[in-house]
Formats: structure tokens, C-alpha cells, sequence
């Protein structure tokens, strides 16, 4: 143990820009190796120690940007990528694909290892013809996976029409018809292990918040916001979205430093930076209110009950210490902060009856007061606890390649179901069934919220955002493709292909999808995926969040956008 906390602090103490020196090390350090040797090597653990190229930190945003976090990897999903990359399956500029390959030198630093060579991937046509695997080990009352092979095609489709550059093409089913739509990323927010021992308490410091300009209420007693509509996470909303095509009702100028997906409640917007600000837009006069200083990453999307505003931040390039922050909703005046050791706040927080709970670096799931950030209770996990999912009396969050589910209340475990991968995406609970994608074993899973046991799986390729799931569908995203699935059987309806363009998080309104395109917020029909309408922004956009019939986005042109 004594050794561990040493190692921590030398680790902690160690983290610097990274472009304020050479490496210092020719070879892996000692620390480093027994990380590697028990699996926990990552690309940050290298960044720690300053043995990371220069180019890494603006790398690092590049794919953030593709939806793969670089900084979270270890030597085997680098390698992976590499593969991906030389089979064509993964769209890397020569720089990225040569950054990865000096990330594994270190990563392999004093071992007998062979250079990545390409490999067969699945090929993008060979991963929509894939359907719903069922469950080996299922009860015989779960439905079973079939071939979708009934799919209707939609009319007037030609399965030769050509597909030129850029092209968006909706298709009825893996192997019939498509529909040429013309074009011209990120999560939706309000759619809008062994005990380290190290002391996490709530601190009451002085507010940071830079002046406001607009300070007017913001929701009401009981009232809350979170990351994909809830904290069931099913990225669904209840309010109606344009029917025909929308125009531009304002735009505000933010940052053009990556953003995370915004909280859209009252009459606020609120999104976080890796610039390592929360920005508050005061939807009314689309100005901004408020920006508060969070000292390092803002790498999630926040949450917000009554007058207050919840997130946290994240081992970045800057110095700040990690915390979990209340802040006010109307002046973005700090309340408390809740100290979070090692890499800070892994999610999105989810709030119900009083509580905030959050997943962290440091493998523990917590539990606090709302009101006065003292903890409730936390959970030890087997690693880095991810965003939570609630419903029911049930908290579902991923740590590692495992979705456990704990009884509030009790603070019981329920069940854990493992996966073939790390679990980088939210839980999303609906209807029975607990939905979450492990991004690199290529699969969404459907598995049962009461028991645990899987009762389907569909091969989808890349997974990077939690899937929407409303009235018997499940809307899946892996990079160029939007796959639309029975919830029940986990057959495949159909599939839109941006032929390139990614993909952000799919958001479920009333009787349309929204979904952003590389620079375009697409609107499509959920029974087809035929284009309703495009907006066109100024470059890419993240996942939508929608209130009042109002879309708002952030792009990364620096602006945030508000289109009716």
C-alpha cells in the first residue's frame, strides 16, 4: 500500500503540459512496467510520466473528435486501432497513424514484440449484414435473434444508385435498396479493484464563477436535467422538434476548444469545455451568462437539479486539481466541490431524490447529499466507473468490461454481466432491459435488468455514444452508421450511412430523429430513416440537445447555435 501511495503522488506531482520537455526515460520505468504487467498501462499513465510525443495532447482532441479516447487507451486497443487503420477500416491521416505507432514502442518498451501488422477487420458492408446474436446461456422466455431478412424496401429505391463523395444514404435493409441523401461530433445532454484509502471530502471554497451578465432563476423546486434526457439515459424528449425546415435563431460565440454535449433546462444551456470552463447561454437573448473556471477538462456533459448546476473535471493539460462541482444555475457561483483523487470525474452525474451520483478514476462509484456534497456512501468497483444509469431502485454503471447493477438502498450488488471489452459508453435502461455498447468487441448488448443475463447482441462495429431507445426501437451509432433495432429481438430495421461523415449520438423527439452529420443536424423519419431536413452549420456539431422546440448544438466553428 505504502508503495502505491508513493507511486500515486510521484505520478500526480509528475503531470505537466506536455510539450514542456523531451522524455526523460529511454526505457519504460519501473512503475510503469508493473502497471503494464497488471493490465493498467494507458496512454495517460505514459502522458503522467512525460513520456508521450509533443503532438499527443492536439492528437488526443483529433480522436476525441472520431469518438476514440486516446488518452484512455492501453497498448492492446492501440494496436487494435493500427490494424483497423492499415485494413481501411478506421479513417487515420498519416500523422495519427504514426503517433500510435511511437505510443507502442513505448507501450512495448523491453518486450519481444512483433510490429503491428494489418489484419482482417470486418469490412463496413460485412457489419450491417451482421444481425442480432443471441444469448448462449439465455432463459427460454428471451426473444431470439432473426435475420432481418423481411425488411421492406422503401419505395423507389435503387439498389445500383450511385454514391458519390459525401453522399448520405438511408438503406431499408443490410442488403436491399438505398436512399441518396443529399449532405451537403459527442453525446446529447438534456436532449436536447483494491481500496486505495485516500481521504474524498467536500469542500466549501470561495465562488470562481466569472460575472454574469443575465442572472434570472433557472428551474424549479424538484425540477432536473441530465446527460441523454434522464437518468435512464435513453436520449429521448418529450418536446416536438420543426417539422419542415428550421432556420437559425441565434448564435453565440463560446470557444473553438472541444465541447461536450449540452444541458439545455429553464431558460439556460449549459456545456462544459476542455478548455476547462462550464458555460452557461442564456437561451432568451442567446448571449452568454456565465463561465465558470474548472481548472481542467470538462470531458462530460453536466447535470441540474433545482438552482444548481453539477459536473466535474478530469486529468487534462492543465494543473487543476479534480473535483466534483455545485455551482449555481443563475450565477455560476461555486456552492462545494467534492474532491476526486487520481483522474477525476469519469461521468456525467445522475440525480435522484436528493442524491448525485457519479462514477471516478479513482474505481469507485459515489454516492452524495445534493444539497451539501458530503458522501453518502461509495462503492468499489474493478476500475474507472463510467456514467450511471437509474431506474427503478436499480443504479447500473460500467467499470472495466463489466455493467454491474447495485439496489439503492441497500447498496447491494444485484448482478455484474462482463463483456469481451472495455464498457466506454452509459448504461441506458428502458422497458426491462439494460442497453450498453462495449466499443471494442464490436457489439451492442441488450441484457435483462433483473437478471442480468444477455438476451441479445448486435455486431455494430466502433460504439462510442449510448444508443436512444423509445417505443420498440434502439438507435445505435458506430461511426458512419446509424443503426436502427427492434428492442425485443434485436433485429436490424434499417441502417443510414453518411458514407465518412461522423456520427454524433442519436437524439428520439417526437415523431423525428435528430442526429448530427459532420457539420449537419439531420432530421429522420423513425420509421424509414428517410431525411426530413438538414441544417448546416459551420463545421462539426455535437449531439443536440432540444427544449421548448428549440435544437441548440455547439460547433466547431466556436459558435453555440440555437435553430427553430
Amino acid at each position: 500500500m505504502k508503495f502505491w501511495m508513493s507511486f500515486l503522488v510521484v505520478l500526480l506531482l509528475s503531470v505537466q503540459p506536455l510539450a514542456a520537455s523531451e522524455p526523460a526515460y529511454d526505457t519504460l520505468p519501473p512503475e510503469l512496467v508493473r502497471l503494464r504487467d497488471e493490465g493498467r498501462l494507458t496512454v495517460r499513465a505514459l502522458w503522467a510520466w512525460n513520456l508521450v510525443p509533443k503532438s499527443t495532447a492536439g492528437m488526443a482532441l483529433e480522436f476525441r473528435a472520431m469518438g476514440l479516447d486516446l488518452i484512455e487507451a492501453d497498448g492492446e486497443l492501440l494496436g487494435q486501432w493500427a490494424r483497423q487503420a492499415d485494413a481501411g477500416e478506421l479513417s487515420l491521416t498519416p500523422e495519427q497513424r504514426g503517433l500510435l505507432d511511437e505510443l507502442l514502442v513505448w507501450m512495448n518498451s523491453g518486450l519481444d514484440v512483433e510490429p503491428v501488422q494489418p489484419e482482417a477487420v470486418v469490412s463496413a458492408e460485412a457489419q450491417i449484414e451482421q444481425t442480432a446474436e443471441p444469448a448462449t446461456d439465455q432463459a427460454a422466455s428471451l426473444a431470439t435473434a432473426a435475420p432481418a431478412t423481411d425488411v421492406p424496401v422503401a419505395d423507389g429505391l435503387a439498389t445500383d444508385a450511385p454514391v458519390t463523395d459525401g453522399q448520405i444514404v438511408a438503406e431499408a435493409s443490410p442488403q436491399e435498396g438505398s436512399q441518396i441523401l443529399d449532405p451537403a461530433v459527442a453525446d446529447s445532454a438534456s436532449v436536447g479493484g483494491e481500496e486505495t484509502g485516500a481521504a474524498v471530502e467536500a469542500e466549501s471554497v470561495p465562488a470562481s464563477a466569472e460575472p454574469a451578465t443575465h442572472q434570472a432563476p433557472v428551474g424549479g423546486e424538484g425540477s432536473a436535467a441530465m446527460y441523454r434526457g434522464g437518468a435512464e439515459r435513453t436520449g429521448v424528449t418529450a418536446w416536438a422538434v420543426p417539422e419542415g425546415q428550421p432556420s437559425l435563431v441565434w448564435k453565440c460565440e463560446l470557444t473553438t476548444e472541444p465541447c461536450r454535449d449540452p444541458v439545455a433546462f429553464g431558460n439556460m444551456a449549459y456545456i462544459g469545455s476542455v478548455d476547462g470552463h462550464l458555460y452557461a447561454v442564456d437561451l432568451a437573448k442567446g448571449e452568454l451568462g456565465w463561465k465558470y473556471d474548472a481548472e481542467d477538462w470538462i470531458d462530460y456533459s453536466p447535470a441540474v437539479f433545482a438552482d444548481t448546476v453539477y459536473f466535474g473535471n478530469t486529468m487534462g493539460d492543465k494543473s487543476g486539481d479534480r473535483h466534483l462541482f455545485a455551482v449555481d444555475a443563475a450565477t455560476g457561483n461555486e456552492k462545494w466541490r467534492f474532491k476526486s483523487q487520481f483522474y477525476g470525474v469519469n461521468s456525467s452525474p445522475a440525480i435522484v431524490d436528493g442524491t448525485v451520483y457519479f462514477g471516478a478514476g479513482d474505481k469507485h462509484l459515489y454516492a452524495l447529499d445534493a444539497l451539501s456534497g458530503e458522501k453518502k456512501w461509495s462503492f468499489l468497483g474493478e476500475d474507472s466507473v463510467g456514467t450511471p444509469a437509474i431506474a427503478d431502485g436499480t443504479i447500473f454503471f460500467p467499470h472495466g468490461n463489466r455493467l454491474t447493477a447495485l439496489e439503492l438502498g441497500a447498496e447491494a450488488e444485484k448482478w455484474t454481466f462482463k463483456t469481451q471489452a472495455r464498457i466506454n459508453v452509459s448504461p441506458v435502461v428502458a422497458d426491462g432491459a439494460v442497453y450498453v455498447g462495449a466499443a471494442d468487441d464490436f457489439h451492442l448488448y441488450a441484457v435483462d435488468a433483473l437478471s442480468g443475463q444477455e438476451k441479445w447482441k448486435f455486431n455494430t462495429g466502433l460504439i462510442h455514444y449510448p444508443p436512444a431507445v423509445r417505443d420498440g426501437l434502439v438507435l445505435v451509432v458506430s461511426f458512419d452508421n446509424l443503426f436502427a433495432l427492434d428492442a425485443r429481438s434485436g433485429t436490424l430495421k434499417w441502417t443510414v450511412n453518411t458514407q465518412r461523415e461522423s456520427l454524433t449520438a442519436p437524439v428520439m423527439a417526437q415523431d423525428t430523429i435528430l442526429v448530427g452529420a459532420g457539420r449537419f443536424l439531420l432530421a429522420l423519419d423513425p420509421a424509414d430513416g428517410r431525411e426530413k431536413w438538414r441544417f448546416e452549420a459551420g463545421d462539426k456539431i455535437t449531439t443536440p440537445a432540444v427544449l421548448d422546440g428549440t435544437v441548440y448544438f455547439w460547433s466547431e466553428d466556436g459558435f453555440f447555435y440555437a435553430v427553430r
